[in-house]
């Protein structure tokens, strides 16, 4: 385990214990942690509107939202790939932790946008990097562009499958795991 999933993991342990660091806001204000549940299948979908194959033996990343770790934290976290600390927590994927930070306030997604289809652009990243080789100090404005443009589509194809806190799958669950159904995550 490497420094940046180290500390986030030991952030994510102490806020068990002692609290969220999140301000005082209603739990219904945030998405859920289970939100990281539906990673795999937003990543196939991703990675079919790529027209990229996603290696099973590529370590996936880890997913944290807002709510579960401090500006400290992701700031460290940030600082060396961006080459600054960010004033606040934002969405992003991390290529030295293989880690996606989001955004868990719900009012951060307005009109039909949702935590769901910001994390299909934070794969598109992850898909650049760990599975087509992109070297961060290479990126260009286009791969930028790539994971809006594939995160619109995402939203526009899977949007609807969006209710409330919960993401259904479209893809049939056998194809991600043994089960023949589709999965809701929430």
């Amino acid at each position: 385990m490497d420094l940046v999933s180290a500390t986030l993991t030991l952030g994510i342990a102490l806020n068990a214990l002692f609290g969220s660091y999140a301000l005082a806001a209603p739990a219904s204000d945030y998405y859920p942690p289970e939100v990281r549940k539906a990673t795999n299948c937003i990543l196939a979908e991703v990675g079919k509107l790529m027209h990229v194959k996603i290696p099973r033996n590529i370590p996936r990343p880890r997913v944290f939202l807002s709510n579960e770790i401090t500006l400290a934290e992701f700031q460290d976290a940030l600082e060396p790939q961006w080459g600054f600390r960010p004033d606040a927590i934002s969405n992003a994927y991390v290529a030295r932790g293989n880690v996606i930070f989001l955004r868990a306030a719900r009012n951060a997604y307005p009109s039909g946008r949702s935590v769901f289809d910001s994390l299909a652009h934070e794969l598109v990243h992850y898909v650049q990097v760990r599975v087509l080789g992109l070297r961060l100090e290479d990126a260009t404005d286009e791969d930028e562009y790539e994971a809006v443009q594939i995160q619109t589509l995402f939203r526009e194809l899977w949007g609807g499958h969006v209710r409330e806190s919960s993401f259904h799958c479209p893809i049939p669950y056998g194809l991600l795991s043994t089960s023949p159904r589709t999965k809701t995550y929430r």
